[in-house]
């Protein structure tokens, strides 16, 4: 379970076996992976979960996946590839 970004109490990971049948998208998490994960298509920015999240922070984690959208279609593009570690981004939202 890769951990490709985090942005103060959210993280963002991608699950290896999505690879196979489903396009790009990030799962995301409160900390340390604690409460119901959430789920964003990284292509339409639509949500397929919003796991126990504010409609306050679904609106942060989408500003912040529209901001850094490419790479990280970049990023689970080339996890899909070569399963290769990447460096975990830390976001900023300025």
């Amino acid at each position: 379970m890769p951990k490709i970004a985090i942005y103060n109490y959210i993280t963002f990971f991608i699950l290896s076996y999505d690879f196979k049948n489903e396009k790009p998208h990030l799962h995301f998490v409160k900390g340390k992976h604690y409460g119901l994960p959430g789920k964003i298509w990284l292509e339409t920015l639509k949500f397929a979960e919003t796991g126990d999240f504010s409609d306050h922070e679904l609106n942060l984690i989408e500003k912040l996946v529209h901001k850094y959208q490419k790479q990280f279609i970049e990023i689970f593009n080339n996890y899909k590839s070569s399963n290769k570690k990447q460096r975990t981004l830390t976001l900023k939202l300025k």
